[in-house]
This record gives structure tokens, sequence and C-alpha cells, in this order.
């Protein structure tokens, strides 16, 4: 589940992105997404406050683990043979 904060955050990540002109909506979604949940997984096992990971913990993605270190916008690639 997410907030109001982390939906404004993904929707400001994709709009920007949409505005690329080699923007491939379906892996930019799939790989931010995966990278938030490894995100999630590290603040929670590394760095939690809590003294038991609880459903709704592990259930819950919040806008610092939107970050997009590590994720690049596609920029322009050939298709083909590179000769």
């Amino acid at each position: 589940s997410i907030d109001d904060k982390t939906r404004n955050k993904c929707y400001g990540i994709y709009a920007d992105a949409s505005r690329n002109e080699n923007y491939g909506n379906g892996r930019f979604v799939r790989n931010t997404v995966e990278h938030a949940i490894m995100r999630q997984a590290d603040r929670i096992l590394r760095g939690s406050q809590e003294p038991e990971i609880t459903k709704e913990s592990a259930n819950r993605l919040t806008a610092d683990d939107f970050e997009l270190i590590g994720i690049k916008k596609q920029t322009g690639r050939t298709i083909g043979f590179a000769v």
C-alpha cells in the first residue's frame, strides 16, 4: 500500500520520465517498483526502529523507497545490429 505522499512522488517520477522521447513505460515502471521494493527491504531489515517486522510495514512502500538512485531513464538506443 502507498500513502498520498508516495503516490504523488510516483506521479512526478513517471510524468518526468514520460517527457523523454524514448520513454519505455512498462520497463521503466517495473524497474522503478522493483528498485523501491529492494530499498524497502533494506529499510525494514537494516534501519527499522521497530522491534519486529509487521505485515503492515512489509506491505507499505514509502516515498523514500522511490529514490531513483541506480535507475536510468532510457535514452537513445539503437535497435538492430551494430556495424
